[in-house]
């Protein structure tokens, strides 16, 4: 029997929140980081960019797989798996160039999420898109805005790499419940990802990519440049 309409956006809220808390959390972790290892400005810009490159890059790849194979369900808690993982092997970093190498897995387990969040919302609520989307939305704001103070409280009290550590358990926590609440897709071999790429979602992306990178930026650099000037 297939979930009810509310538990889908139920769980995929919460997901949500998970997903976008752990997509947020870098920027906090960097002062202290950047004490351990004794990095710069570039070094931050660099580990920011790894952090993020694989979200960016395989999106689209990620959701044309997931609806092509039918494995909507498989790819969501894959991503929280390899996220989780990505946090925990940052955890445990014995270099700098180790964190900025595992860095990539947590961009790979967020690139898996949106896609697929988006359409199991859009099948379980075909005619309520708008009002099911942006109930999801609430999710992602809530980790956002619960991630810079949750992982400074973290750090003081545990030390960076325990709280980096912490991060993976509600990812973790995620994958468990996507993988026994949600059900899993039907097959749809007709979809291609070039099919998908049509002229107003390629604007739209690169729009959101230029919001994205100058707000991204922003949070990386000025963090780091408030605890340099105390």
């Amino acid at each position: 029997m297939l979930p009810r309409p509310k538990t889908v956006l139920t769980v995929l809220v919460g997901a949500h929140v998970v997903n976008d808390f752990g997509s947020t959390v870098l920027p906090a972790f960097l002062p202290a980081v950047a004490e351990e290892f004794d990095l710069d400005y570039a070094d931050l810009g660099l580990l920011s960019f790894a952090f993020v490159l694989l979200t960016g890059v395989l999106q689209p790849a990620a959701g044309n797989y997931a609806d092509r194979a039918g494995r909507r369900r498989f790819v969501l808690v894959a991503g929280f798996m390899v996220g989780a993982g990505g946090f925990l092997a940052m955890a445990v970093a014995p270099t700098f160039w180790f964190i900025v190498a595992v860095s990539l897995l947590c961009g790979l387990g967020q690139a898996t999420y949106h896609p697929q969040a988006t359409a199991f919302i859009v099948n379980a609520y075909p005619e309520r898109r708008g009002r099911s989307l942006g109930i999801h939305g609430w999710g992602g704001s809530i980790g956002h805005f619960a991630a810079p103070a949750a992982v400074v409280l973290m750090v003081a009290w545990f030390g960076w790499r325990w709280a980096m550590a912490a991060v993976a358990l509600p990812m973790l926590g995620a994958a468990v419940v996507v993988r026994f609440r949600l059900d899993e897709t039907a097959p749809s071999p007709s979809v291609t990802l070039r099919g998908s790429l049509t002229r107003p979602l390629i604007i739209a992306a690169l729009a959101f990519g230029v919001v994205s990178t100058v707000g991204r930026s922003f949070l990386v650099f000025f963090v780091k440049m408030l605890v340099d000037e105390g």
